[in-house]
């Protein structure tokens, strides 16, 4: 069968299945009844089952439009599961965590959800995961390049992508290390709530601007070098440094998604990863999650040798408590659904987002009353001091357009991630500009996911900025130079 019609097929299927889950949904949410409480623990085993069986089919439809299993998209797909749906996920297994959502009150608010106000957030969440696939697919375009012209470029675009990353390492590692290394004095003396609230936090702003550009540096250095082994060497190494120190301070954020992107590209350009290695991985992996784990218990106590051999001992899966830990971003639909979407008091935050990409200023110099989401929402709504609640990205939707209108936009928004980070068919090493972007988005973008669009859109956008206008000066010398050899 020609591809086309393949792709056709599958867009159909994916679209007959949209309509019919949309239809099922709307008839659910406002049906459910609390009363029925054997029927609800029946719905929600079930639907945590439904939300597994729609990553595969999601990851499925990927695969056969994209001919990739693993690549950009598919990592961020599967943090906003997890990150959405990481709990119901163990559900399934019937598998349950301390302090689980349902087990406990939300945000020190003094409500504990029942099962029909988790079961509503299911079917939420689900129908928005959804629909963010379905405008997923429909990125995919067919690439026709000029073969001599590309061969011609290639060269020149590496060269001086790696001209630039090895420069802005120079001033950028150094800084991000430095920044690091002053968290973990703060972590040390003051607690990991200091890092963020209090006299402690970082106000240097070019430190914390430098430091942003961090991923940018690795993934420049080994795109530019064509992954060449002394370069892979030092990034290897140098992140691997970055992600001690980090997991030691407590945090264990935008390091793990860089780290899925570089297993990616080492997979994908450098070697294929074999069974025997990737078992290997898993266990050091499994350790590793638990060392994490530990570190993250030690948030908000002083760290010494016995608070660390104490944390360090075994109690549970480190696994299952990292998943229910990320899946606990589905709180926020759950709240929202049993407070009041509509709370919001300042307008349409994407909207805002999009007007503060620059800064925040701006807005406020358009005339706009405006407090960002997630600290409105943590400072403000819950009343909380010492620690943030977070957000997600089908709380901000639903925030914004209500359970009925959100996932329409959630298509949008689909489509918009996945062309963003798409690569298509070709290799990274063929399109190493384009590729360069794709990475920037993806990690940039990925803490959309349990956060606000907001502030993770300025630091996509303060990447991309800092890169392309540095790709451009020096692109322009280059071609200077070329023109005054060759006269």
């Amino acid at each position: 069968m020609d591809i086309r019609k393949k792709n056709t097929i599958i867009k159909f299927l994916n679209i007959f299945f949209a309509i019919i889950f949309f239809a099922i949904y709307i008839i659910m949410y406002s049906t459910i009844d609390e009363n029925n409480f054997n029927e609800l623990k029946i719905l929600k085993f079930t639907l945590s089952w439904i939300g597994i069986l729609i990553y595969f089919f999601s990851i499925y439809s990927w695969y056969k439009i994209n001919k990739k299993i693993l690549d950009l998209y598919t990592i961020m797909f599967t943090f906003l599961m997890l990150f959405n749906y990481g709990q119901c996920f163990l559900w399934a297994f019937n598998i349950h965590a301390d302090g689980e959502i349902g087990t406990k009150q939300l945000f020190n608010s003094g409500i504990i959800p029942n099962d029909r106000e988790i079961v509503l957030a299911q079917l939420l969440t689900l129908i928005n995961i959804f629909m963010f696939n379905l405008g997923a697919i429909f990125c995919y375009k067919s690439q026709k390049t000029n073969s001599e012209e590309r061969d011609r470029n290639i060269n020149e675009k590496e060269y001086i992508i790696y001209k630039i990353s090895k420069k802005m390492s120079w001033l950028v590692v150094p800084i991000t290390f430095i920044q690091l290394f002053n968290s973990l004095i703060v972590r040390i003396k003051y607690g990991y709530a200091s890092l963020y609230y209090g006299e402690h936090v970082n106000t240097n702003l070019i430190q914390e601007l430098f430091s942003r550009l961090f991923f940018v540096c690795i993934f420049g250095l080994l795109i530019g070098s064509k992954f060449k082994k002394n370069t892979r060497n030092f990034v290897y190494i140098t992140f691997l440094l970055y992600i001690i120190i980090s997991t030691i301070c407590g945090d264990r954020g935008g390091w793990i998604f860089a780290l899925c992107i570089l297993f990616f590209l080492h997979n994908n350009y450098v070697k294929k990863i074999s069974f025997k290695s990737l078992l290997l991985i898993c266990v050091i992996g499994v350790m590793l999650l638990n060392v994490i784990s530990s570190f993250v218990t030690l948030r908000n106590e002083n760290i010494d040798l016995e608070a660390i051999k104490e944390s360090l001992r075994i109690k549970k899966s480190p696994i299952v408590s990292e998943i229910s830990e990320m899946g606990a971003s589905m709180s926020i639909q759950i709240y929202l659904i049993m407070k009041g979407y509509n709370v919001y008091p300042y307008g349409n935050t994407h909207i805002f987002s999009i007007l503060g990409i620059i800064s925040d200023k701006v807005i406020k110099f358009l005339g706009f009353e405006y407090i960002d989401l997630s600290t409105w929402f943590s400072k403000y709504y819950l009343g909380l001091k010492n620690w943030g609640a977070g957000f997600s990205i089908v709380g901000e939707a639903l925030i914004n357009y209500g359970p009925y209108f959100s996932p329409i936009i959630m298509i949008i928004l689909g489509w918009i991630t996945a062309s963003l980070v798409y690569l298509g068919k070709d290799t990274i090493k063929e399109t190493p500009l384009k590729n360069m972007f794709s990475l920037i988005a993806c990690v940039s973008l990925i803490p959309i996911f349990r956060g606000v669009l907001s502030y993770n859109l300025k630091v996509y956008f303060y990447r991309i900025v800092v890169f392309y206008s540095m790709y451009l000066i020096f692109s322009t010398v280059n071609k200077k130079n070329m023109k005054g050899k060759k006269v």
